[in-house]
């Protein structure tokens, strides 16, 4: 379990030295955490246990722990069968069972031991992180950088992500995501590796695919200085469009709400 899953090694290695990579181990622990509460709620809904599975469960969890463990026996086939199948045997397939934000909350919670989300340990990672901060000309905390290598997110093209807080037209602090895929192949490959598990019932996330040419990252080089620079400019202005279409979203919902209520 403590080895990376890959269908495909070449450039891992690479990669890992430019984004770094997570907690193998931690990721297993807590996408089985996870699935746990999602197969528990799916078989009291199944069995019509009761009306609010969700808080139920949450009750049981806390205060009834004997009833939570006969439930887990319950779940617990289909439980180890995805854990064996999908999550440590062939990690590259999508795990239908758990939402895409909370995929994102559990590749969070495990990164490598002594991990600050906003002074990421390697050079490149780091660089990309202060030069979009000073550029913005905003605190190192409004930005928060995480590796997904080795993730089921990394099969729909996250290596990585950033997590930029913002405050919202309500003044209330909100965030946005931008996922990068980092690679020395081509765009035209990239491109149709993309299409392909999309055909074959996988998905893209990707935000930004950043095309790097080094085996490894020297930041003391003025044409990586150079890169640098131009990845971050990328950053940010996709930064500001994510913004805007969230506000635009926000702003129909409450148009909906407005228009119901007449």
């Amino acid at each position: 379990m403590d080895n990376l899953n890959f269908e495909n090694k070449k450039g891992v290695e690479q990669e890992i030295n430019y984004l770094g990579s997570i907690n193998n181990r931690r990721y297993v622990e807590n996408i089985e955490s996870r699935l746990i509460d999602f197969l528990a709620t799916e078989y009291l809904i199944n069995n019509k246990s009761c009306k609010d599975p969700k808080s139920f469960l949450s009750w049981i969890k806390l205060e009834k722990k004997e009833m939570f463990e006969r439930l887990k026996s319950e779940i617990k086939p289909k439980l180890q069968n995805i854990m064996e199948n999908r999550v440590i045997k062939n990690r590259h397939i999508f795990l239908r069972e758990i939402s895409e934000d909370i995929q994102f909350e559990i590749i969070e919670e495990s990164q490598l031991g002594g991990f600050d989300s906003c002074d990421p340990a390697t050079d490149f990672a780091n660089d990309l992180h202060a030069t979009i901060v000073d550029e913005m000309g905003g605190e190192y905390s409004d930005l928060e950088y995480y590796s997904a290598r080795g993730s089921h997110l990394d099969y729909c093209g996250v290596d990585a992500f950033f997590k930029f807080y913002y405050l919202d037209e309500n003044n209330q602090k909100n965030f946005i995501r931008i996922c990068l895929d980092l690679t020395s192949n081509t765009l035209e490959n990239k491109n149709q590796i993309r299409n392909e598990k999309i055909k074959n019932g996988g998905k893209s996330l990707t935000d930004i695919t950043l095309f790097i040419e080094e085996e490894n990252y020297d930041r003391k080089k003025e044409k990586n200085k150079e890169m640098i620079k131009i990845f971050s400019k990328d950053i940010i202005d996709l930064i500001g469009e994510k913004i805007d279409a969230k506000k635009e979203e926000t702003r129909q919902e409450e148009l909906k709400k407005q228009k119901s209520f007449k």
